[in-house]
């Protein structure tokens, strides 16, 4: 077998075309999508931290939101609880005046009764000396007549008092 040496040339100018068509046409152009490839990959992996660290920030955001809403509504309630006393106590007074009050007027009407009462007994009394002045002065009694007549006007006068 002999070697030809300008089968080898050719062979060696054959592979040495092919290698630059196959670089200029195949390699470079996988090698462009390979490494945009890589750079989107790249990208998307920054824009995902990006991303976990915004999380982590609006997490952290909105527990410190959640924190200060949970201490103004503690100071809403305690507010609300001191005014709900203040307001009870207002009302506990206000009902204590009306009550004094209604007290103090139903006292008033009783004293008024009590002493329309005495009137109507003082005249009830004044009427019965009258007629029993009237009946002693008419005409001699007798003492048994005289003291049941006193008897008598004593047992009405009892029974004006009860």
């Amino acid at each position: 077998m002999q070697i030809n040496a300008i089968q080898i040339i050719l062979q060696i100018v054959n592979f040495a075309v092919l290698v630059t068509v196959l670089t200029k046409f195949l390699y470079k152009p996988i090698l462009k999508i390979l490494e945009g490839r890589a750079q989107r990959i790249q990208e998307g992996l920054e824009a995902a931290e990006k991303s976990l660290e915004e999380r982590a920030a609006v997490e952290e955001k909105k527990q410190e939101i959640l924190i200060k809403t949970e201490r103004q509504a503690a100071e809403i309630l305690d507010q609300a609880r001191i005014e709900a006393k203040a307001a009870a106590k207002d009302i506990v007074a206000a009902a204590k005046n009306d009550a004094q009050e209604a007290v103090e007027k139903e006292y008033q009407i009783l004293q008024s009764k009590i002493k329309d009462e005495e009137l109507k007994i003082r005249q009830n009394i004044a009427e019965l000396i009258s007629k029993t002045t009237t009946t002693v002065l008419q005409g001699a009694l007798t003492e048994s007549a005289h003291r049941q007549i006193i008897n008598s006007q004593i047992n009405k006068l009892g029974n004006l008092k009860s």
